[in-house]
């Protein structure tokens, strides 16, 4: 894509997160800039169902379609339960 097309935009980083982010980009040959482009690509799908899950569950609490804790701790005790099953019998 053309630099054109593109925007630019500034981010602060701690030294120590710079310093990493410009070692990997010498490693992989190429600009921080574009290494940092790479990642974000790579992990703002992942990024955006979190925040739209986290989103949609404040709705539904507030809608009352919650789930007590007792309920989440059960539901997490059966699937930990099924795992140790189909490793046993596996």
């Amino acid at each position: 894509m053309p630099a054109r097309n593109k925007v630019t935009i500034s981010v602060r980083l701690e030294p120590a997160l710079a310093k990493r982010v410009k070692k990997l980009a010498k490693k992989a040959d190429r600009s921080a800039s574009k290494l940092i482009a790479r990642m974000l690509e790579d992990r703002i799908d992942i990024e955006e169902s979190h925040i739209d899950a986290i989103l949609e569950g404040e709705a539904a609490a507030r809608r009352g379609e919650g789930q007590d804790l007792e309920q989440v701790a059960a539901e997490i005790a059966a699937r930990q339960r099924g795992k140790r099953r189909a490793r046993k019998a596996g």
